[in-house]
């Protein structure tokens, strides 16, 4: 059993957690890095958040007939 002040048992408990307590987990270890610098002295990448993710390309397949999408797209693979 890992002790519970080491990464793994964080990690682990992280891991039993809903996806909603997960991805709030990574927002704020994610916050945590802001303004941090790496170790060959550049700064990480600003990065949005995951949660901003939350219905992109929602309407992408919006008026379009899935079934027939796939019969076409499976005829082209034998053209």
């Amino acid at each position: 059993m890992p002790q519970p002040q080491s990464l793994e048992y964080f990690c682990n408990e992280i891991i039993r957690m809903g996806d909603s307590s997960k991805i709030r987990a990574i927002e704020l270890i994610q916050h945590s890095f802001e303004g941090s610098t790496l170790s060959d002295g550049s700064t990480p990448r600003k990065r949005g958040r995951l949660s901003e993710l939350e219905g992109i390309g929602q309407g992408t397949w919006e008026g379009i007939d899935i079934d027939q999408f796939i019969r076409e797209e499976r005829d082209s693979w034998d053209s």
